[in-house]
């Protein structure tokens, strides 16, 4: 932070320059107090060289003494303890996969003092190569990084500085179904998958709902006398990879919802069938805290189960139309995601708004309801011959 002001000497007027330019090594900080520029434009000039100079001369040693043996490991590990306190077990999950996947094969046993702006942008480099999400990666020691500059084990932070890649290829756009491409998907689930499978699929193409959100329903959230449902937690995966039960993604991902007459019916006979199938595993059924969807040990599935089922039934679908091309067709392949745009495009085409979207999905921020409208609007067009 630095302040430029002008004062009077006499009947002329100089400036002034206060500002915190960084630490030294030793934890202290560096900060200047000059008077007598001549101009703000000779403050400011001064005040450059002195960042420049610094930046330079830290540049080659980014640490001090209070980290100077510290590795990345050491610092994850502390960094974690906190982290914990302040965000949801599967946020720190995914934050544990990352950096045992992506970040420490690189930087696990290098001392802070080691890691540079130059062997970051090595890795940010290598990581835009391999992965279309290296974004993230870079996203999490940065934020990783920064918590050893609040605590002076180093004094910038290198990864802030790295140049980001532009990847070559295309980041292929979320496809999802048009009307008549939604129907033929829900009666072929019917007709091929098991009734859980079907039932699940269902809920997600008729709602909009996430994969986690549909996947921790009990059914003390499923009103069939007034059709409605009510969502107000999450599955997701702990730093052990055990499943969790947590609250949503954001505040306005707690809501309810109207569901049509013949999804609620589907729900009707799945209570049916499930209690049939508990049964007949000498498994207790909980009543209304039951979950909808559970293994075989009537425990809760984990988040990926749902990309199972769904692989399922595009392969099913494959050797179907195999068999029979005359009479069937070989679905558009999406992935989960993209029945919230499919279902997005449907509330549009029926003349729903933004903010009646934007409740019903449970975004946080209606730019990204705004963003799937930009999206699935110039298909609508296209598909009305407007």
């Amino acid at each position: 932070m630095a302040s430029i002001k002008s004062y009077k000497v006499g009947s002329k007027k100089e400036w002034s320059l206060r500002a915190f330019i960084g630490y030294h090594e030793d934890g202290g900080e560096y900060r200047v107090n000059r008077k007598g520029y001549k101009s703000k434009k000779e403050a400011e000039y001064d005040l450059k060289q002195l960042t420049k100079e610094y930046e330079e001369k830290i540049s080659l040693a980014n640490v001090s003494p209070k980290g100077n043996d510290m590795t990345y490991l050491e610092l994850y590990n502390e960094w974690l303890v906190q982290y914990r306190k302040t965000v949801k077990p599967s946020t720190v999950g995914t934050s544990v996969r990352t950096n045992r996947q992506y970040i420490m094969p690189i930087f696990a046993k290098k001392k802070l003092k080691d890691i540079t702006v130059k062997t970051c942008q090595e890795a940010v480099n290598e990581w835009s190569v391999k992965y279309k999400n290296f974004d993230y990666h870079r996203k999490e020691m940065q934020r990783i990084l920064k918590y050893a500059v609040d605590m002076n084990y180093i004094i910038v932070n290198p990864m802030e500085k790295i140049i980001k890649p532009k990847r070559t290829d295309e980041i292929e756009p979320v496809r999802f179904y048009q009307t008549d491409e939604l129907k033929y998907f829900i009666n072929f689930t019917k007709e091929y998958a098991s009734t859980k499978i079907y039932t699940f699929l269902r809920i997600i193409a008729m709602t909009g709902m996430r994969r986690g959100e549909c996947l921790a329903l009990k059914w003390q959230d499923i009103d069939l006398d007034h059709n409605k449902i009510s969502i107000s937690r999450t599955v997701g995966l702990d730093e052990h990879n055990q499943v969790v039960l947590q609250s949503p993604k954001t505040i306005n991902s707690n809501r309810t919802i109207s569901i049509d007459s013949e999804t609620a019916e589907v729900l009707a006979q799945y209570k049916l069938w499930q209690n049939m199938k508990l049964k007949e595993l000498g498994l207790h059924n909980n009543g209304q805290s039951q979950l909808l969807f559970t293994d075989k040990v009537n425990s809760p599935h984990t988040p990926t189960i749902a990309n199972d089922w769904l692989r399922w039934v595009y392969e099913k679908n494959r050797k179907v139309f195999d068999r029979n091309r005359e009479h069937e067709i070989l679905m558009k392949m999406i992935h989960l995601h993209g029945f919230r745009h499919t279902h997005c495009s449907l509330l549009f085409e029926s003349g729903a708004s933004i903010k009646e979207v934007q409740a019903r999905l449970g975004h946080g921020d209606i730019r990204t309801t705004m963003n799937i409208y930009a999206h699935v609007t110039p298909k609508m067009i296209d598909n009305t011959g407007e």
